[in-house]
């Protein structure tokens, strides 16, 4: 691959948090990195399996240099020379939220077909290629509170009002295209997804998921709510560390992770901005409905209906 690997580990991710925007994942990331076990990469969002690799000068090289200070660290980790103690479990992550949802360059790829209306390739096929046993954590949160949230963020100082108006004119374009085309062909279209006002498109969680069961069995992945997640950290950090296999930190540990501020909280200025009107969130909730329920009945899990 490069002179410069001669003799030296390089590592891919053991784990991904691998979605969504705006459900958490930051905050999820900066507790998981204080995990003596976890190495963090150069950065939380490499993006690279979604859109950087089809960048010029994405190469897996590129990304592998991502991981260059934690496969150092898992290295030297491994060198024991004591027979006492064994060497302990030492894993890297990507914690890019864009992972699991976001297909907009299929037809970079060259194993599509480009007369097709959507791929037969994905991201998640070149994930699996290299990483067939990776792990894959993914935090949900309601759809409608994640649009709303998305949107404070990326669009701050508008009003709820304006919300409304945006809510209205990209459920309508979704709507139109969901006629013509399937699905998928809608959601991992850029042209499409580019003209929504808020993204709308990224709550549709069903429709990934099934995507990525296709290839990857139920048991690699940990599904999770925002929702329970905020609301006892603890029991849920704990029940990703013991779904990644590591050990449970003691006591102080734990609670080191467990106090640590919230990252990426709504801003004083988006506070003051108010909640949705409550005739946007009768009409997202309507949309989403639908979608919802599949996600429920493909994790067997009622909490995901958000209803």
């Amino acid at each position: 691959m490069d002179g410069n690997f001669k003799g030296e580990i390089r590592c891919l991710p053991y784990f991904f948090v691998a979605g969504f925007p705006k459900c958490g994942t930051t905050d999820l990331y900066r507790r998981l990195e204080l995990h003596p076990q976890i190495q963090p990469p150069c950065a939380k969002e490499p993006h690279w399996w979604s859109r950087h690799r089809f960048a010029k000068g994405g190469s897996l090289l590129t990304y592998l240099k991502c991981f260059q200070v934690a496969a150092e660290r898992i290295s030297e980790s491994n060198n024991y020379t004591t027979v006492v103690k064994e060497p302990r479990h030492q894993i890297t992550m990507d914690c890019s939220a864009s992972t699991l949802w976001d297909h907009s360059n299929w037809r970079y790829i060259p194993q599509n077909n480009l007369t097709f209306d959507e791929p037969t390739v994905t991201n998640i096929h070149s994930i699996h290629h290299l990483l067939p046993n990776a792990k894959m954590i993914v935090i949900m949160r309601n759809p409608t509170d994640r649009l709303y949230s998305d949107y404070l963020y990326f669009q701050a100082g508008l009003s709820a009002e304006k919300f409304h108006e945006k809510v209205n004119q990209s459920i309508a374009l979704l709507n139109t295209c969901f006629r013509k085309r399937t699905e998928r062909a809608c959601l991992y279209d850029s042209s499409i997804t580019r003209k929504l006002e808020v993204r709308l498109h990224i709550g549709v969680y069903s429709v990934y998921i099934e995507d990525w069961l296709q290839l990857y069995p139920r048991d690699q992945f940990l599904f999770l709510r925002t929702e329970g997640y905020g609301a006892n950290v603890t029991e849920s950090i704990v029940s990703i560390f013991k779904f990644l296999e590591l050990d449970i930190p003691d006591g102080s540990q734990l609670q080191s992770i467990e106090e640590k501020p919230n990252a990426n909280t709504r801003s004083k200025k988006n506070t003051n901005l108010g909640e949705m009107l409550p005739e946007t969130r009768a009409l997202l909730e309507k949309f989403y409905s639908p979608w919802n329920k599949r996600l429920t009945k493909l994790l067997n899990d009622s909490r995901f209906s958000w209803s």
